[in-house]
């Protein structure tokens, strides 16, 4: 047993049964790692994040846009929304986030994109493609980034 010495591993790492270096190996996604003796140990992120490997909080890191995250040991999903619908970082639903105004959404795990509408049209919530949506009687329109009046 001469040969056996501490493990110091870094945190994010850890030396399992049969480690060859103190360094040790990366921690597995849905896991994180204290460093140093200690063992990988099951991720506990609230929804909204997740353990990627090499992680060295419990906590997890924040879910990456385009996927949601249901916490604990989950790792990302790509998200599922509907057109009109985003998941931005941390998003906990499947079906993502309702657009925000001045945007449009393709769906799926796509980014909200700004609004390209011409005059005469608007992004309102929720708004589902690129060029907008007519002006509703009563309103005026100036296109793009600019909101109904």
């Amino acid at each position: 047993q001469a040969d056996k010495k501490p493990c110091s591993a870094p945190a994010g790492s850890q030396c399992g049964g049969g480690s060859s270096s103190g360094a040790g190996e990366e921690c597995a996604a849905a896991t994180f790692c204290i460093g140093g003796q200690a063992l990988a140990q099951p991720c506990r992120a609230e929804p909204g994040h997740y353990c990627p490997s090499g992680c060295s909080d419990a906590t997890g890191h924040p879910c990456p846009p385009g996927h949601f995250c249901s916490g604990g040991v989950a790792l990302p999903s790509p998200c599922t929304g509907p057109p009109g619908n985003y998941c931005p970082a941390t998003d906990v639903l499947p079906a993502g986030t309702q657009c925000p105004a001045l945007h449009w959404c393709e769906g799926g795990s796509h980014p909200e994109r700004p609004c390209e509408a011409m005059v005469g049209k608007f992004c309102g919530a929720g708004c589902d493609v690129a060029q907008g949506h007519s002006c509703p009687a009563g309103s005026y329109c100036e296109g793009g980034d600019k909101p109904k009046v």
